[in-house]
């Protein structure tokens, strides 16, 4: 049976790897979009895997930081290309 989200995902994925090539450009309108679309993701996982709440945001913007450091060395691979552990 074929995976009734499969489309929507693609989708996202599509747009994620577009926003990530314009991150690489330097393009900051790209990286608020892509950080708009995933600070909920990072920071839920982030929370999840701290004792105490109170380093989240920290430690969620950190990530994002990494990924605009980064972005020039983004290559497109599979489909949780913005994990933390890829954007390092």
């Amino acid at each position: 049976m074929a995976d009734p989200e499969a489309p929507a995902r693609s989708e996202d994925d599509a747009e994620d790897i577009r926003l990530m090539r314009l991150v690489a450009e330097g393009d900051t309108t790209a990286f608020e979009k892509l950080v708009e679309r995933h600070q909920a993701l990072v920071a839920g996982t982030v929370a999840r895997m701290l004792s105490s709440n109170s380093d989240v945001e920290d430690i969620a913007q950190q990530v994002f930081v990494r990924v605009w450091k980064s972005a020039g060395r983004y290559v497109a691979r599979a489909k949780s290309n913005l994990s933390p552990r890829r954007c390092h």
